[in-house]
């Protein structure tokens, strides 16, 4: 891929709150939270790849309060 290439969605992101990435390790998970415009709302962050390090994860994402359905 050249520098001029842009990558693309399919999806309109104008459509999403908060877009989350996680990257699955081996030991650990680091996930974090953006905007679509790409602005970060929680910095990267690691979790243990168990339970509790899940229920870490799930306890961040609720308190950004976006409506599910």
């Amino acid at each position: 891929m050249s520098s001029s290439d842009v990558l693309s969605s399919p999806l309109d992101a104008s459509s999403f709150a908060y877009v989350v990435g996680i990257d699955m390790g081996s030991q650990a998970c680091v996930y974090t939270v953006l905007q679509p415009d790409k602005r970060t709302i929680v910095k990267p962050t690691e979790v243990a790849k168990r339970d509790t390090g899940f229920v870490q994860l799930h306890a961040s994402l609720s308190q950004l309060a976006v409506p599910h359905g």
